[in-house]
């Protein structure tokens, strides 16, 4: 969907998937935003505005309405104009294809928001190596 009008398909197809999810949910326009933990507007943008939602609004309304973020955050890739595209490590995204640029991006953002392990009540910088 590299076209102006697939991205707009994409777009599109993304709002309806997160508005069939908060009906079917039976969750209101002020509950949503709530339990999602973001503001009304930064909502009711993503279900129906013009624009395209920020992976963070998409990752945080697909956990809310208990679905998988993966696909609604392919759709919202696929929304994105070229030049939005993140780079890849060599510094261009142009030879892997869609489903390659998707996949690289993909995997930056699941290394950026779940690269991290917390276990409360345990610090490793104290921590003494055991030989």
């Amino acid at each position: 969907m590299g076209t102006s009008e697939g991205r707009q398909e994409a777009l599109a197809e993304l709002k309806e998937r997160l508005r069939s999810l908060r009906a079917q949910r039976r969750l209101s326009m002020t509950a949503l935003p709530r339990r999602a933990g973001l503001g009304r507007t930064t909502v009711s943008q993503a279900l129906n505005g013009t624009g395209v939602p920020s992976e963070a609004t998409v990752a945080a309304l697909a956990s809310t309405l208990g679905v998988d973020a993966e696909p609604l955050l392919r759709l919202r890739a696929s929304a994105l104009p070229p030049s939005a595209l993140p780079l890849t490590a060599g510094g261009a995204h142009a030879g892997l294809g869609e489903e390659g640029r998707f996949e690289d991006w993909y995997r930056r953002y699941v290394e950026q928001r779940y690269g991290k392990l917390s276990v409360i009540g345990l610090d490793l910088r104290t921590a003494t190596p055991s030989t």
